[in-house]
């Protein structure tokens, strides 16, 4: 606890962002987020962070996810105010549909 303590205030993260960031260090797993701060201090970290758009990516490698599906999905998330990457979206929404 004193080290989540001590390491939220020195990234500037708020202490359920710095617990997110500690256990997926003591589990050598991914830190799923949207916030570039926590990425950012993640990788700082050596610890693997991905988004939204590298999800989908994920499913549709292992086909649980059809392109077509995917560009749905995407654009269903942007029309409701997501606040991905435009471009990285624009990209594979135009991949997505040819």
């Amino acid at each position: 606890m004193p080290e989540l303590v001590a390491f939220s205030p020195t990234h500037g993260i708020s202490l359920p962002d710095a617990s997110g960031v500690l256990l997926a260090r003591r589990l050598q797993a991914y830190l799923l987020t949207g916030d570039r701060r926590l990425r950012r201090t993640a990788e700082a970290k050596d610890i693997k962070a991905h988004g939204l758009l590298w999800i989908l990516d994920q499913l549709m490698e292992r086909a649980a996810l059809s392109r077509p599906d995917a560009a749905r999905r995407l654009e269903r998330m942007l029309a409701a105010g997501s606040r991905l990457p435009r471009a990285e979206c624009e990209t594979r929404l135009k991949a997505w549909r040819a």
